[in-house]
């Protein structure tokens, strides 16, 4: 009796949920998608001129870098970001 009602239960649950699953594509636009590797960017960015680099980036990465790139104050913080040793440790093993 128990093996019964778990059959009828089972199958029950299983009669609509695919047909709810199905559907038409045929007018739909494909998109792309970009994806772009901030950290990857900023780490392989040439220290030697951080600040060029940086203005390099800024528009590609406008939402990570907003901060004014005149201000001395903010390149500094970028490039101790970027020449912390264990930040660079660690992004040579995620290479």
């Amino acid at each position: 009796m128990v093996v019964v009602v778990f059959y009828i239960s089972l199958s029950s649950c299983d009669s609509g949920y695919k047909s709810k699953l199905k559907v038409n594509t045929s007018d739909s636009e494909i998109q792309t998608l970009e994806i772009k590797q901030y950290g990857k960017a900023l780490f392989d960015a040439d220290t030697s001129n951080f600040k060029a680099e940086l203005e390099k980036l800024q528009p590609e990465f406008p939402q990570f870098l907003a901060a004014d790139l005149s201000e001395p104050a903010n390149i500094q913080q970028l490039y101790d970001f970027v020449s912390d040793t264990f930040f660079n440790t660690s992004q040579q093993e995620y290479k």
